[in-house]
């Protein structure tokens, strides 16, 4: 049965407790960052002829980047768990981007978080 499989599957589950770790990482660093009581956040700072210009947006719109932490985490796992039984390699590879996306989007929150 490939549930028994798929969950005996060290490297599987090594690479599923990495992805986890770093979904939890980057809701954490978001959460604990996000002033609930600011209305508005700066999201993009473009010094065009030495003025300064901002761009601001609610705090939705850093929300955003919780829900795409979830979606990415969720859709990773479904996706190895069905072509596991057909291609390993495969599933590996699928939970090894899923991991550099979340990665990214750690990185990519927090960099919007610091401006």
């Amino acid at each position: 049965m490939i549930t028994r499989e798929y969950f005996k599957d060290k490297l599987v589950l090594f690479l599923n407790f990495v992805n986890l770790l770093l979904a939890l990482a980057t809701i954490v660093v978001i959460l604990i960052r996000i002033d609930f009581n600011q209305t508005k956040f700066i999201l993009r700072y473009l010094p065009l002829d030495s003025t300064t210009q901002f761009e601001t947006a609610d705090p939705s719109y850093i929300y955003t980047f919780i829900v795409a932490t979830v979606l990415a985490l969720v859709a990773g796992w479904i996706m190895s768990y069905k072509i596991y039984d057909l291609f390993k390699a495969g599933a590996y590879f699928s939970l090894v981007l899923m991991g550099i996306v979340l990665l990214a989007n750690l990185i990519i929150s927090e960099a919007l978080l610091r401006i």
